[in-house]
């Protein structure tokens, strides 16, 4: 189940870039979905082997947050900046979802 839903949302993440950006928007949307249940899986199998970048990205997600958190009244849209932040986790959270779709998708799968 999780592998058609990673596919779709890797579809539209292609179909995205190639068209409109309003496409990927399906993209987060499906991604979200896959990238909850295998960082839930990391978590309950204490499964945290990320390649160092991963922490480095973490690292400067986490930055962010307290620099947004200190110079909250001085920053013009603190919500829109905020979410900003869900692409670092984006990355960090699809490892695991791309590394366990590399795995389990049948090669039509990946080649579509």
């Amino acid at each position: 189940m999780m592998t058609k839903t990673t596919s779709a949302a890797l579809f539209f993440l292609a179909a995205g870039y190639l068209t409109s950006v309003s496409i990927l928007s399906a993209y987060q949307v499906l991604f979200v979905i896959p990238m909850a249940y295998y960082t839930w899986l990391a978590f309950k199998e204490k499964n945290f082997n990320l390649p160092k970048s991963s922490y480095w990205l973490l690292a400067f997600a986490v930055v962010a947050i307290i620099s947004l958190l200190v110079n909250i009244d001085s920053v013009p849209k603190p919500g829109k900046n905020f979410g900003k932040i869900k692409y670092f986790v984006y990355g960090i959270s699809g490892i695991w979802v791309l590394r366990t779709w590399v795995k389990e998708a049948s090669d039509k799968q990946k080649k579509i």
